[in-house]
């Protein structure tokens, strides 16, 4: 991931708090697709509750953060990632619509926005079954065992003497 992507990802999810990173993985499966869907909604909702109902993405000083979101839905491919999963055309006629000024095309827009980032931050985040391009099955990843983690932890407990080490 770039600089840049990566900086606009760090401004976003400070933005959004808990409500982006927070959410846990889901299934592929339909129903859990829906559930998740649905979890994204009611996350992003309470977002916006918390904030009094002001915009995010299309606030006094957000700038061009609208259309750099849908920049890099449009290209998430960079990351991996399936860019039709995001539907980035579709943000941006939303996008364009809310530059109008019109409150309740500037309401749907943040909502479309803001549930797209936070199914992208998952996405990076989580193997979802979906939307993660792996080219060969040897490079996906897998989580280390427990004996691995065990091995290559410092712990007082395993390395007696280690307090005297740190103080020549």
């Amino acid at each position: 991931m770039g600089i840049k992507r990566t900086s606009f990802m760090l401004v976003a999810a400070a933005a959004f708090g808990s409500v982006a990173v927070g959410l846990a993985p889901t299934a592929a499966s339909s129903a859990a697709g829906v559930r998740a869907a649905a979890d994204e909604s009611g996350a992003v909702a309470a977002f916006y509750r918390s904030r009094g109902g002001a915009p995010l993405w299309f606030a006094p000083r957000s700038g061009a953060a609208a259309q750099q979101l849908v920049q890099l839905l449009a290209t998430s491919s960079a990351d991996n990632l399936d860019p039709r999963r995001y539907q980035a055309q579709r943000r941006a006629r939303a996008v364009q619509a809310a530059q109008s000024g019109n409150p309740a095309a500037v309401q749907q827009a943040e909502a479309m926005l803001s549930t797209a980032f936070v199914q992208y931050v998952r996405d990076l985040k989580h193997d979802p079954g979906m939307g993660i391009i792996y080219v060969d099955s040897e490079l996906r990843p897998t989580p280390p065992s427990a004996a691995t983690i065990r091995d290559r932890s410092w712990c007082c407990t395993t390395r007696p003497g280690w307090r005297a080490s740190l103080s020549r």
